[in-house]
């Protein structure tokens, strides 16, 4: 950045916008002055101005914005984004204008109006809201020529040479009045800066100091309560609770030895069903006529004229059976004159019954017609048959109920071993069979060439566990010493022991045995709280005196903390701590 240096920029449109950034971020000028004319198409909108307030954020350099007096768009969107603002002097503008209308020839310009000071002229801290005060008679620098197209007077920059600044008569114009201004507005800005920063500051110092006081406040109480932790003195007194010997005799066994028991426990009942599935062949049997008997008979006509055999017609044979045409036949006339011979033709029958019965042999099938007409079967008549029909018979019923019986019988043993748990025996005599059940596919009489059953039987049975019994027998020992012990004991699991079981009678079934176990006192919360009471101040001879006088305690133990403090309890109970020894 080259400190000191005064940069100024017209903002005519966006790209000048653009190159105003770029001098803020390379930091080329220390001080920058923007002219932005009324009738600029750039900084209409809110983001521009935020650009150039971050632009100016992140930059070292003071920058003021020139802005029309009647631009009030400009100066509102300014001031509420917080971008400075210095605005054009309105003598500079009359000026400017007295300059226009002397032309080119120099001539004599009129004195120029001093503009009515308002509140917007008055410094402020806020460079957002700035605007200076008018110097009234002070001359302004005018470059030659350089005129915006709306005829706002465009500053020259300060590096111009002398020369360029002078008017066509010859005369040099000074150019102190609005520099000395901008200095003004400059000076203010860093003040006004200044001046923000310096609260923030305090602020921070402020805040810095009293987080230091409190935590070295924390530090000291906490070093404090450190040191009265471990100069004050302290006791733990630990009573050792009264123990007590206690023994039970208990009996114990299967409700099902017949012995008088104190505790008695049912089998584990059993129940299976074993199920069978048998089939075999029958051997039963009947026949039934299946195939009809069919064959052909010649008929013969004894007389002259030609007779028409209708089909269907029944022809009955010596065998008793009856046949029937197959089809209408015509049997010629016979010929008594000229042949000689009877007229004859062959037709063929089928028997009116199924089965062998309808079978003839020759000549069997033979007789006269009502008509006259004459038939016999020459060639035999046959294909009768009968079709065999397998039945269930009765034997066949029983034999499969037998061998179905049998296999049942034959699982009942290994069903109920199977149905055991680990550990369990069965108990003696306690297997009960049940009658079996069957359930036939047919029937005696059935046709039907396979018969199939199934067989199911019910098996029940006893059975306990030895092991899980004298478990049972124990945790039943432990109770009733417990209940013995009364409410303001307990029992101390870790003293408990049991006899070996002794058998009662021949049954094996049933079993004594015997438990003992030590109880403990329990001390309460009251007898605790008066304990530490009835040792505060007292020496270590006459506290140990007053907690033997405690009921429920057999020994009491007494630390004092720290070691070099007099051999006495301390005189606050608070300080005390009693403690119940638990082994």
């Amino acid at each position: 950045m080259a400190t000191g240096s005064v940069g100024r920029l017209t903002l005519r449109d966006e790209r000048d916008i653009e190159q105003l950034l770029g001098r803020l971020a390379s930091g080329k000028s220390a001080t920058l002055v923007v002219e932005v004319p009324q009738e600029s198409t750039a900084l209409l909108t809110a983001s521009e101005f935020r650009r150039i307030r971050a632009a100016l954020n992140e930059s070292d350099a003071d920058l003021s914005l020139q802005l029309d007096p009647d631009d009030h768009f400009r100066q509102n969107m300014a001031r509420m984004l917080g971008v400075p603002v210095v605005e054009t002097p309105r003598d500079a503008e009359g000026d400017a204008r007295d300059d226009r209308s002397a032309g080119p020839g120099g001539g004599a310009r009129g004195p120029s109006r001093q503009a009515t000071p308002s509140l917007r002229d008055q410094p402020t801290a806020d460079l957002a809201s700035y605007a200076p005060r008018s110097r009234p008679n002070r001359p302004v620098a005018h470059a030659p020529g350089r005129r915006s197209s709306t005829g706002t007077i465009v500053i020259a920059r300060e590096d111009v040479p002398a020369g360029a600044m002078r008017e066509p008569g010859g005369s040099q114009r000074r150019e102190g009045g609005l520099s000395s201004t901008l200095a003004e507005a400059i000076a203010t800005a860093r003040a006004a800066r200044s001046r923000q920063a310096e609260p923030a500051r305090h602020e921070r110092a402020l805040l810095l100091r009293v987080l230091l006081v409190t935590c070295l406040l924390l530090i000291a109480a906490a070093t404090t309560a450190t040191l009265v932790l471990l100069l004050a003195p302290r006791a733990t007194v630990t009573l050792v609770p009264e123990t007590m010997p206690l023994q039970v005799e208990l009996t114990y066994g299967l409700d099902s030895s017949g012995q008088s028991l104190d505790l008695a426990i049912p089998p584990r009942e059993i129940e299976r069903t074993i199920t069978v599935e048998l089939s075999k062949p029958t051997t039963g049997e009947r026949f039934e006529p299946d195939g009809t008997a069919s064959g052909q008979v010649v008929l013969v006509n004894p007389f002259p004229r030609s007779m028409t055999i209708p089909g269907g017609t029944a022809l009955t044979g010596r065998n008793g059976v009856s046949y029937t045409t197959t089809g209408e036949v015509t049997v010629p006339a016979a010929d008594p004159f000229g042949s000689l011979s009877f007229g004859s033709a062959t037709v063929g029958v089928r028997a009116t019954v199924a089965g062998p019965d309808g079978n003839a042999d020759p000549g069997v099938v033979s007789g006269q017609l009502d008509n006259g007409v004459f038939y016999n079967n020459q060639q035999p008549i046959g294909g009768g048959t009968l079709k065999r029909i397998p039945l269930v018979a009765e034997g066949d019923v029983n034999a499969l109920r037998e061998q179905a019986t049998a296999e049942l019988q034959g699982k009942v043993d290994q069903t109920v071993q199977e149905a055991l748990e680990p550990g369990e025996r069965l108990l003696e005599g306690s297997v009960e069979v049940g009658e079996p059940t069957f359930q036939f596919s047919h029937q005696a009489g059935d046709a039907a060439d396979q018969l199939a059953v199934r067989a199911s039987l019910t098996v029940r049975a006893r059975a306990y566990n030895p092991d899980a019994i004298h478990q049972q027998a124990q945790d039943e020992a432990g109770r009733r010493l417990a209940r013995l012990a009364g409410p303001q004991v307990v029992l101390l699991g870790n003293t408990l022991e049991f006899s070996e079981p002794e058998a009662i009678g021949s049954s094996g079934t049933a079993w004594r045995i015997s438990a003992t176990g030590q109880a403990r006192t329990v001390l309460t919360e009251a007898q605790l709280a008066a304990a530490r009471e009835a040792v505060a101040g007292k020496s270590l001879a006459e506290a140990e005196a007053a907690l033997r006088q405690i009921d429920g305690v057999a020994e009491a133990n007494i630390t004092l903390k720290p070691d070099w403090v007099p051999r006495r309890m301390p005189e606050f109970a608070s300080q005390i701590q009693v403690v119940v020894q638990r082994e």
